[in-house]
């Protein structure tokens, strides 16, 4: 009788697990992109601010969130694009929000300011966003390479968030 009971219970959890266990989770697919583009292949962003190597860490993260949600539109080889994402990070902004005194800052917040393009093969502009921007807060330490690292990572979250809005623009309505 206790055989029985254990072998109907098991009868019981098995489909349960093995739905759990077959569900896996992923992002959903936005609605596609403009005009039936399939493959994108995305370019290193110009910088136009003077912070060194900024158009990297945005690139980077545009591709991150490519490899994330859409990983089978994203070409690595140019000639096997259907369309080119490019733009530029067009401003850096940081300012002080916590101050120790009159004269050093206990926090400060960068904000990170991007214009993308997507255009086909021809060089026509499909898609454009301008002004894309989010900010993040760091702290001053009294090491300056902290402070910079600090930013550095600032930047990074930002961007990221960027991205995952870019994205989602890009995938909206079409």
């Amino acid at each position: 009788m206790i055989m029985y009971q254990k072998i109907k219970i098991i009868w019981l959890i098995l489909p349960v697990l093995l739905a759990i266990s077959g569900c896996g989770y992923h992002l959903p697919r936005g609605g596609g992109f403009p005009e039936g583009v399939d493959r994108i292949f995305v370019e290193i962003l110009e910088n136009r601010t003077t912070e060194t190597g900024v158009e990297t860490i945005v690139t980077q993260n545009l591709v991150n969130e490519f490899v994330l949600r859409e990983k089978k539109s994203l070409t690595s080889n140019l000639n096997d694009a259907d369309a080119i994402l490019s733009g530029d990070v067009s401003k850096i902004t940081i300012q002080t929000i916590a101050a120790k005194g009159r004269d050093s800052a206990r926090e400060r917040r960068v904000t990170v300011t991007i214009n993308l393009k997507l255009g086909n093969r021809e060089g026509r502009v499909i898609w454009a966003a301008k002004g894309l921007s989010d900010n993040q807060a760091y702290f001053v330490a009294e090491d300056k390479n902290v402070t910079e690292k600090n930013k550095r990572n600032a930047i990074k979250l930002a961007s990221k968030r960027i991205a995952e809005r870019a994205l989602n623009r890009l995938t909206d309505d079409f």
